[in-house]
C-alpha cells in the first residue's frame, strides 16, 4: 500500500473530527502498510510504531518514548540535528498555518545499528495524534547518486579532454563547453554555456552546427551546409564533416566535426555531443605529399601519375562521347643537356622554368601541360577537332621556344622536337598515348630536330625494330658477335699498301652483316660505344702487329680506326695508352679518324685530347672532311696529320668540274699544312686515273678491295698489289 494511499484511509475532514476511530483497527490499518509510520500524541509523546519502522529504523517505544528523544539518536550530529529541526519545525509550522500535511523532507537519518538511510517525511495531523510517514529512498538516492557521479565524470572527462568538444542539450543551449574548445575556437566558457552561440565560432551568420543538425534530425541540410561530409565510424547515429575554416583565431584552420545522439536508457534523446579536431598540420602535409607525389617540385607542373589519370579520365569521357577527340605533344628542348653540363644546373633550371611559362603562353585554356621528366614535357590537349588544331598548338609551341632566353647574363637559344599523338579508340589507354607521342617525338629527333612530327603506325613498327636491334647489340657485344674488317689504303706513286682502315663488323646469327651505319648510331644511344670501340682498337692494334711481325713489313704498315663523338672525351688518351701498351702495337703506326663535327662541338675538350694523343706518336686523321664544318680557321691550330676526303667528291669526278676544282683546292691547302690526304670511295679506273693525274698519293676504295677479315689480309696485299701494278 502507498504512503498516499494510507493517507485516504487515515486522513478525514475537520467535520469528521468527532468522529470515535477505533484504536485496535488503527492499529492493524498502520500495522499492515509497507511504508514505515510513527504515531505520536499532541505532546510528542510516541504512542505506537508499525513493524516496518522497527524493520527499518531498529529503534523501539522504550528506545524513543517521545520525539525529543528521536532527535539525538537519529542526528546525532549536532550540526546536522539543527539544521533537521530547524526544517521540520518550519515544515510543521507552514502545515498547522495552513491546516495541511506537511510538505515531504528528505533527511539521513542513523538507524539503531549505526547504519544511515535515507529517508523521505511527511506528517499528517488527526484530531488526537499526529502520522509521521518514513519512506525509505536510500536505494533510490544510491541511483541517483551514482547517476551524479558518473555524470560528474563524464562532464569531467569532457572538460579535461584534450580533444575540442561541447554538448547541446535539446533546445540547442551549450551545456558544455570545454577547455580545449576554448583554446581551439577562443570562445571562453563562461560566455558559452546556455547559450546557442556554437555557430560562432566557425561562422559569420547563424546555421547548425553538426549536433543541431542531429538534434532536429535535419540531415538534408548536410549536403547542403558541408562539402565533405559522411556518417560517423564510431557511432552508427552520429555524423562526421570538415572543411577549412578562416575565423578561428584569425587563423586558416582544416576542422573535422563529428557529432553523436546521447540517449537515457529508455531511448530518449537526451542532448548530442560534438567533438572538433584541428587536422590541419596533417591536412597541409597531406598536401605537401600530394603535391610531391603530383607535381613537379620544379616547375610545379603535374608530373607523369597525374597527367596519366587526366588522360585516363579524357579517355572515361570518350567511351560516353565517342566522338570526342584529343590529343598528346611530347615536347622535347633539343640540346639542352649541353646549356646545362657549360653554363651550369642553376642556368638548366632557369631555362626550364622559362620554358614553362612559354608554353603555357602557346597553349589554350584548359590544356594541361606536364613535366614528364628531365628535358620532356608533355601537353595534353583535351579537346582538339583533329589533326589541325594539334598541329597549330604545336607550331605555337614551335615558334615561342626558339626565341631568345635571356637568363642572367647569359642569352641562350633552343629549339624542340615535338611529337603529336591523337587519341584513337575509346579502349585504348593513356600508356600507349604517350608511347605514340613519345615516338613521333623521337622520329622528329632523328629527321633533324628542332620540328614536330604527327605519328602513324608504321613508327611503332620502326621504334620495335630499334629496339630489337638494341637487345641483339647487346646480347652480340656479350656473345663476341662482332668482329673487325680491314680495308686497305693505297699508295699509288709505290703500288704498295700503306695502311689499313679498321671497320666495325656485325655478324647478326639470323640477319647475317649489319653495316656500322645501322648499329654505331644504336650503341651510342644505349652506352656501348665505348666498349666496342675500344674493343675494335684493340683488336686491330693486335692484328696489324702480328702481319707486321710476320711479314716484315718497310715501312710497316699501319692501321686507322674510326673514332665516335661519345668516345672523343678526357679519358680517350688513358685507353689509347693502355691498348698499345696490352697489345704491343707502336704508336707510330696507329692513326684515329675524327669527324669535324666531332671536334667542333667542344673545341677545348677536343684540342685537350688531340694533343695528348700526339705525345704517343699516334696520328690524327680528320674523316669525311667537307661533309661538316669545314672550318678552315680551326684547321692549322689542331694536330691533324691528314685529310680523308668523303666519297661524295669521288662519284662521277671526271664530269663533276666542281668537284675536281675543290678537290684540287683542298690538296693544295693539305699540302701547305704539311698533311697527308687520302681519297674515299674510289671504285671505277676511271677515278683512278683521273687522281693519279692529279699526283694524289692516298687512295681508298672498293677498286682495291671490300673490308676483309684478319686471315685475307695477306692475300689482300698482294692482290692490291697486283690491281694498282695493271693500272699503271
Amino acid at each position: 500500500m502507498k504512503a498516499e494511499d494510507t493517507f485516504g484511509q487515515i486522513s478525514h475532514d475537520k467535520a469528521e473530527d468527532t468522529v470515535k476511530i477505533d484504536e485496535n483497527s488503527f492499529r492493524r490499518l498502520i500495522d499492515r502498510n509497507p511504508v514505515a509510520m510513527a504515531v505520536a500524541d499532541k505532546k510528542g509523546n510516541f504512542l505506537h510504531f508499525n513493524n516496518r519502522f522497527l524493520e527499518t529504523f531498529g529503534y523501539t517505544i522504550e528506545d524513543i518514548p517521545t520525539v525529543d528523544d528521536w532527535w539525538p539518536l537519529a542526528y546525532p550530529d549536532e550540526e546536522y540535528r539543527q539544521r533537521v529541526m530547524r526544517g521540520w519545525g518550519a515544515a510543521a509550522s507552514k502545515a498547522i498555518e495552513n491546516k495541511k500535511d506537511t510538505e515531504s523532507q528528505e533527511w539521513r537519518v542513523t538507524c539503531k545499528d549505526g547504519t544511515l538511510r535515507d529517508i523521505e517525511f511527511r506528517m499528517a495531523s488527526l484530531q488526537d495524534v499526529n502520522i509521521v510517514i518514513f519512506s525509505d529512498i536510500t536505494e533510490r538516492k544510491k541511483a541517483e547518486e551514482a547517476l551524479l557521479e558518473q555524470e560528474r565524470y563524464m562532464t569531467n572527462l569532457i572538460q579535461n579532454s584534450p580533444m575540442a568538444t561541447f554538448v547541446l542539450d535539446c533546445s540547442h543551449k551549450i551545456k558544455i563547453w570545454n577547455k580545449a574548445c576554448e583554446e581551439l575556437t577562443g570562445c571562453k566558457e563562461s560566455e558559452m554555456l546556455g547559450t546557442d552561440y556554437q555557430w560562432q565560432p566557425f561562422y559569420s551568420r547563424k546555421r547548425p552546427t553538426v549536433a543541431d543538425i542531429i538534434l532536429d534530425g535535419s540531415y538534408d541540410k548536410l549536403p547542403v551546409l558541408y562539402k565533405t561530409y559522411s556518417k560517423s565510424a564510431l557511432n552508427p547515429k552520429g555524423l562526421k564533416a570538415e572543411g577549412w575554416y578562416n575565423s578561428l583565431g584569425g587563423k586558416k584552420r582544416y576542422i573535422i566535426f563529428e557529432a553523436a545522439p546521447i540517449f537515457s536508457s529508455k531511448g530518449k534523446l537526451l542532448a548530442a555531443i560534438e567533438t572538433l579536431q584541428d587536422t590541419t598540420e596533417s591536412k597541409n602535409l597531406e598536401s605537401d605529399l600530394l603535391q610531391q607525389a603530383l607535381y613537379d617540385s620544379l616547375t610545379g607542373l603535374p608530373n607523369r601519375i597525374l597527367l596519366r589519370d587526366r588522360i585516363q579520365n579524357l579517355y572515361n569521357h570518350k567511351k560516353r562521347q565517342p566522338e570526342v577527340c584529343f590529343a598528346a605533344l611530347f615536347v622535347d628542348l633539343d640540346d639542352f643537356k649541353k646549356i646545362n653540363d657549360s653554363l651550369g644546373h642553376m642556368i638548366g633550371d632557369e631555362l626550364l622554368l622559362s620554358a614553362t611559362k612559354r608554353l603555357h603562353d602557346a597553349i589554350r585554356p584548359g590544356d594541361t601541360i606536364s613535366r614528364f621528366g628531365g628535358d620532356e614535357f608533355v601537353v595534353l590537349l583535351d579537346s582538339v577537332s583533329g589533326t589541325e588544331d594539334a598541329i597549330k598548338v604545336a607550331q605555337r609551341i614551335h615558334e615561342v621556344l626558339l626565341e631568345a632566353f635571356h637568363l642572367e647574363s647569359h642569352e641562350v637559344f633552343i629549339s624542340s622536337s615535338i611529337g603529336i599523338a591523337l587519341s584513337e579508340s575509346a579502349q585504348d589507354n593513356p600508356d600507349n598515348l604517350l608511347r605514340n607521342a613519345d615516338i613521333a617525338m623521337y622520329c622528329a629527333k632523328e629527321s633533324g630536330k628542332s620540328r614536330y612530327v604527327l605519328y602513324d603506325a608504321c613508327m611503332h613498327d620502326a621504334v620495335i625494330n630499334s629496339v630489337c636491334i638494341e637487345n641483339d647489340l647487346r646480347k652480340a657485344v656479350k656473345m663476341g658477335e662482332m668482329s673487325v674488317h680491314y680495308q686497305p689504303i693505297v699508295d699509288i706513286r709505290t703500288n704498295t699498301v700503306a695502311g689499313f682502315e679498321a671497320l666495325a663488323r656485325w655478324l647478326h646469327p639470323d640477319k647475317g652483316y649489319i653495316p656500322p651505319m645501322h648499329f654505331i648510331p644504336v650503341a651510342e644511344k644505349i652506352g656501348l660505344i665505348d666498349e666496342i670501340g675500344a674493343s675494335v682498337l684493340k683488336k686491330a692494334c693486335m692484328d696489324i702487329r702480328k702481319l707486321n711481325s710476320d711479314y716484315s713489313y718497310d715501312p710497316p704498315l699501319y692501321v686507322s680506326v674510326n673514332l665516335s663523338a661519345r668516345q672523343f672525351n678526357n679519358m680517350l688518351p688513358q685507353v689509347i695508352a693502355q691498348i698499345l701498351t696490352e697489345s704491343g702495337f707502336e704508336g707510330g703506326n696507329l692513326r684515329l679518324e675524327v669527324t669535324e663535327s666531332t671536334i667542333m662541338e667542344n673545341i677545348l675538350t677536343a684540342s685537350s685530347v688531340l694533343f695528348d694523343i700526339k705525345t704517343m706518336g699516334v696520328q690524327v686523321y680528320l674523316d669525311d672532311f667537307g661533309t661538316g664544318y669545314s672550318s678552315l680557321n680551326y684547321l692549322h691550330k689542331f694536330p691533324v696529320d691528314a685529310l680523308k676526303i668523303d666519297p661524295s667528291f669521288t662519284r662521277n669526278i671526271r664530269e663533276d668540274k666542281q668537284a675536281m676544282e675543290i678537290l684540287k683546292s683542298v690538296f693544295k691547302l693539305a699540302n701547305s699544312l704539311d698533311m697527308k690526304m687520302i681519297i674515299e670511295g674510289v671504285e671505277s679506273q676511271e677515278a683512278l686515273s683521273v687522281f693519279r693525274d692529279l699526283d694524289f698519293q692516298f687512295l681508298q676504295g672498293f677498286l682495291f678491295s671490300k673490308p676483309v677479315p684478319q686471315e685475307k689480309l695477306f692475300a689482300l696485299m698482294n692482290k692490291s698489289r697486283f690491281i694498282v701494278d695493271a693500272t699503271l
